[in-house]
């Protein structure tokens, strides 16, 4: 979910002001370091998702930043032709410390076909993550339920791990393993910067560093995770720049080659 949290209904409230923890363990962890050349334009990315060659849909991410706070919104969904055979619409919130950075609170919720799903999670200073969650599914009883978790490495939220990644100041052959928490599923990202390329987006050329994302299930109770079948990593293009804007993102399904080209930038309206 994290490399394509760039696929995305109803309405997500912000998640409420609270003070960033004074006293936090993961504030020891070199995740937590704030990205010194990191400066993000402000405002909407727009992507398109091309599946197969056809375009399936769009999802835009909103980057704020105010009060060493980041925000990130997501909002995406199918358009009407792929609506007819496979309907999704996806929203999500999630906030995080800049420096140190931490994820704090985050928000989702999902609709594919009729099957909605919400979730909250809550990182607190002792390492552990309070997780809320619901599910309503045609022709079942809804569901609901809460639970902590405490993860075994550095974690985040799929929109707090999209940040992680852009504020990495990457250099070839680095590497980067956290915990990417998605409701009651846990995985493993395990990133390598695998290489530089040359995109043209928005009719400018950009150079981007090219990132190749795996990731693996974690067996819930245990820390080690699952050994699933291989599949093609996922690969992400970040421009190299302090923008560190994700130019594009090229995964493969089982329905085939899926991508989320940006297409267009909308700055932050000063209030």
């Amino acid at each position: 979910m994290l490399a394509l949290c760039l696929l995305a209904s109803g309405a997500v409230a912000g998640p409420p002001d609270r003070p960033t923890p004074v006293a936090d363990r993961r504030a020891a962890d070199p995740l937590a370091a704030p990205g010194e050349q990191f400066k993000p334009r402000l405002g909407a990315l727009q992507y398109r998702i091309v599946w197969r060659g056809v375009t399936a849909g769009d999802i835009v991410l909103n980057k704020d930043f105010r009060d060493n706070r980041h925000t990130l919104s997501l909002r995406g969904e199918s358009n009407e032709h792929i609506d007819r055979v496979y309907r999704v619409r996806y929203q999500a919130i999630s906030q995080m410390s800049a420096n140190p950075f931490l994820p704090l609170r985050a928000v989702y919720r999902e609709n594919v076909q009729n099957d909605r799903k919400h979730f909250q999670l809550d990182f607190h200073p002792d390492g552990t993550v309070s997780v809320t969650r619901d599910r309503q599914r045609p022709g079942r009883e809804p569901s609901a339920d809460r639970y902590e978790l405490r993860p075994g490495l550095f974690a985040a939220d799929p929109l707090a791990g999209l940040v992680l990644l852009m504020k990495t100041d990457w250099r070839e052959g680095m590497t980067l393993q956290f915990e990417v928490l998605s409701g009651k599923d846990r995985f493993l990202a395990s990133l390598r910067c695998v290489g530089r390329a040359r995109l043209t987006v928005m009719d400018i050329r950009r150079e981007a560093w090219v990132l190749s994302l795996t990731m693996t299930e974690i067996t819930e109770g245990a820390n080690s995770a699952k050994q699933e079948p291989e599949h093609e990593p996922v690969r992400i293009f970040v421009s190299n720049d302090p923008f560190r804007e994700i130019l594009r993102l090229e995964g493969h399904t089982p329905l085939g080659e899926v991508q989320a080209r940006l297409h267009r930038f909308s700055p932050l309206k000063t209030r």
